[in-house]
């Protein structure tokens, strides 16, 4: 069965990563790299006002619905997971409503969107639902459920893109992708109603304080991996427009773009089976097995596709986006030396999560953070390639550092 949920999940995220592609010429052709910096720079603010409506906890959600074989403590959990996220949804959309113009020019560097920034408050709770839903059923193991999501998302992210982008402007793809959320909301919606019928919830629900205490444990998890990152890539993202322009900006985006491609299938592996086992697991000998053969896969993979883009950089670049984005061809091997090193610190430092070691995965993402930040900041003068070599060097440094909290952590299962 977990061979073929693996063969399953690799379907859907090659779906998403030709999906991924194809949207990446599409924006590419016909908004060009200043057009990229700036849906990037909404994608950035859509993750984080979605991580906090959603509760900023779906991280907690999977695995404590996972721990318990009791029926009763899994709705229970979800139950409250949802009340938490619609709390949060409502107030945050008034926030928005009572700031938009100095959201949207934080976002967008002009008050030219305020439609745009508006009509995303509108769609907040389809876009933070969709967060916790995928958090409940990946806690039931509805593995199967999970890949018919995120192949359905893939194909309306798609359709809505073509139908959209003919109009060749920044509006209308945003709107691609505000849509997109609202309809994959509905099917979401769908599955979670076969797996716990959505009259339950209406049933004899009551807040429970020792599940919302629990919970929120993982809330200061949250605002580092989804909300304190892409904040720093606004902010990184604001220098390099106000050093040099939106072009450069967009090249920058053009490399995290492929850096995301290239570590789609290994965080589909890691979030939806490596994290649940490893929770599971309390034998040394277990983790240390399950982490090496994750490991030398890695391994193996980045080290084909640095070999194979040492050699086709150029063609990749023009598939990927356009002719405007050959500057970074020399960078892109370089950018997937970053995207390993990214890789194997998840891999070793995914183990605070598993075990609720939360002050040492808070210690690690506040250390990327700083680490990411502050080499950037020093690096800009050296343009693109000190972007590149900042990325290089914060997630290096964070390797060595979660291979000591490894070993540390597996002391306590000798």
């Amino acid at each position: 069965m977990l061979n073929k949920n693996i063969i399953w999940t690799g379907v859907s995220t090659g779906i998403k990563a030709i999906v991924g592609l194809i949207s990446n010429k599409l924006f590419s052709s016909f908004l060009g790299p200043t057009g990229i910096a700036l849906i990037s720079a909404f994608l950035n603010a859509s993750s984080i006002f979605s991580a906090v409506g959603s509760g900023l906890n779906c991280s907690g959600v999977t695995k404590y619905i996972s721990e318990t074989d009791l029926i009763s403590r899994k709705l229970n959990i979800a139950k409250n997971a949802l009340f938490i996220a619609f709390v949060l949804i409502c107030s945050l959309d008034i926030f928005i409503w009572c700031n938009l113009g100095l959201i949207t020019r934080y976002i967008f560097n002009s008050s030219d969107y305020l439609n745009l920034t508006f009509l995303f408050s509108l769609a907040l709770p389809s876009w933070s639902l969709n967060l916790v839903v995928y958090s409940i059923v990946n806690g039931y193991e509805k593995y199967n459920h999970l890949n018919k999501m995120n192949i359905l998302n893939s194909c309306l992210t798609l359709l809505s893109l073509v139908i959209f982008l003919q109009n060749k402007d920044l509006t209308h793809a945003i709107y691609s992708l505000i849509i997109t959320q609202v309809f994959s909301s509905l099917y979401n919606i769908y599955i979670l109603n076969k797996i716990i019928p959505l009259r339950i919830f209406t049933i004899f629900f009551k807040i429970d304080s020792s599940i919302i205490i629990s919970l929120s444990k993982y809330a200061a998890i949250t605002i580092f991996s989804m909300i304190a990152i892409p904040m720093s890539q606004l902010f990184i993202r604001k220098i390099l427009i106000n050093t040099y322009s939106f072009e450069i900006a967009g090249f920058w985006d053009a490399l995290n773009k492929i850096s995301g491609m290239n570590q789609l299938f290994f965080v589909s592996i890691i979030s939806v089976f490596y994290l649940p086992k490893l929770s599971a697991i309390s034998c040394k000998s277990e983790i240390l097995k399950m982490s090496k053969k994750i490991f030398m896969a890695a391994t193996v993979c980045f080290f084909c596709l640095f070999l194979f883009l040492s050699f086709f950089s150029d063609f990749i670049v023009h598939l990927l986006f356009s002719r405007d984005f050959f500057p970074i061809i020399p960078l892109l091997k370089y950018q997937i030396l970053g995207d390993y090193f990214k890789i194997i610190t998840w891999i070793f430092s995914y183990i605070t999560l598993a075990k609720g070691l939360f002050g040492q995965f808070l210690f690690l993402e506040s250390l990327y953070i700083c680490l990411n930040v502050f080499l950037s900041v020093f690096y800009v003068k050296f343009g693109i390639g000190g972007m590149v070599l900042a990325y290089n060097l914060s997630y290096l440094v964070m390797f060595f550092f979660s291979v000591l909290i490894f070993n540390k952590a597996l002391k306590k299962y000798e």
